[in-house]
Order: structure tokens, then C-alpha cells, then sequence
């Protein structure tokens, strides 16, 4: 039995190589605080992140920071207003264009290169 449990136990997973990614959301000229940062590859497993308070990401597709695959993604932005404490299943207005949201309306797309990427500056307009 105990032969069992170390053959399920010792596989691992198959991982692709991650590349550092760090970069900042600008919309109307000012960071945007607690965005949620998705980079989807054509093939392969997205990456994502949360900006901070100036609007600086870093992605994370299979453990913390570790960056997201090479190769050409599109990117997804959202921002939503925060939860209302008196009704926190109610509807929250997105405080950017929605379109950054889906992945049939974004515009952004983004390559990622094996090794060193330099820092990544994504301007959102309406």
C-alpha cells in the first residue's frame, strides 16, 4: 500500500518555463490601485497579478512571482469599485473601460521573451 501512495504522490507536474514580467497599468494619466492583471498565452497557462497602490503588477502562473510563459498573450485588465459592506453580491461598476475585460473586445497583447523582459507599461484609454 505504501508502494501505491508514493507512486501517486512522487509524479510532479509538468511545468513550462516562466519569465519574470513586472509592469504598471496607467489609465487617465494615474496608476490604477488593485487592478487584475491576466496575460493569456495562444497555448499554454495564463499568468496573473494584482497591481499596488501606484499601479505596478508582478505575474504569477505556478507559484508566487515567477513570471509568465514566452511567447505572444493577450492581456486582460479589470477593475472593479469596491464591495458595499450593506450588499456584498450587488453588481460593482467597472472603473475602467470593460472592454480591457474581455477577451473578445482587448485590445492589448503582449510578448513575452525567454529570459530578461523589460518593464511593462499598459495605458488604458476609453
Amino acid at each position: 500500500m505504501a508502494i501505491l501512495f508514493l507512486a501517486g504522490c512522487g509524479g510532479g507536474v509538468n511545468r513550462d518555463a516562466t519569465y519574470a514580467v513586472k509592469g504598471k497599468v496607467i489609465y487617465k494619466g494615474s496608476p490604477v490601485a488593485q487592478a487584475n492583471v491576466m496575460f493569456i498565452p495562444e497555448n499554454g497557462r495564463p499568468a496573473s497579478g494584482t497591481s499596488d497602490d501606484q499601479g505596478e503588477f508582478t505575474l504569477t502562473t505556478y507559484s508566487n512571482s515567477d513570471g509568465a510563459q514566452s511567447g505572444e498573450h493577450q492581456v486582460l485588465i479589470t477593475k472593479l469599485e469596491p464591495a458595499s459592506p450593506s450588499d456584498p453580491y450587488a453588481t460593482r461598476k467597472s472603473l475602467i473601460p470593460e472592454k480591457y475585460g474581455e477577451l473578445k473586445t482587448s485590445p492589448l497583447k503582449q510578448s513575452i521573451k525567454a529570459g530578461d523582459n523589460p518593464e511593462i507599461t499598459i495605458e488604458l484609454k476609453d
